[in-house]
């Protein structure tokens, strides 16, 4: 499956949605080996969000071993941040 939700365009143009949903139906913690800000796991459910949230020394964030959980607000704010100083 290739779904990566760290293009500042799915927020720019506010289509981000349908990702996150077929990422929670079909794969809720996703790898995507490559974008353009490096590796990243994309935790898309709930539940999942909270066993990473809450048990920080098994889910160590890491320059090389990353998690990355990406909400709707903060890939929001930095597509928003990228658009306005291309301008």
């Amino acid at each position: 499956m290739h779904v990566d939700v760290s293009q500042p365009r799915l927020y720019r143009e506010d289509s981000w949605g349908p990702h996150f949903a077929r990422l929670r139906r079909e794969d809720p913690v996703h790898y995507h080996p490559e974008s353009p800000f490096g590796p990243y796991w994309s935790v898309t459910r709930y539940a999942d969000i909270m066993k990473v949230e809450l048990d920080p020394a098994t889910w160590e964030v890491t320059q090389h071993k990353s998690i990355s959980i990406w909400g709707h607000e903060w890939a929001w704010q930095r597509a928003m941040k990228e658009a306005q100083a291309a301008e």
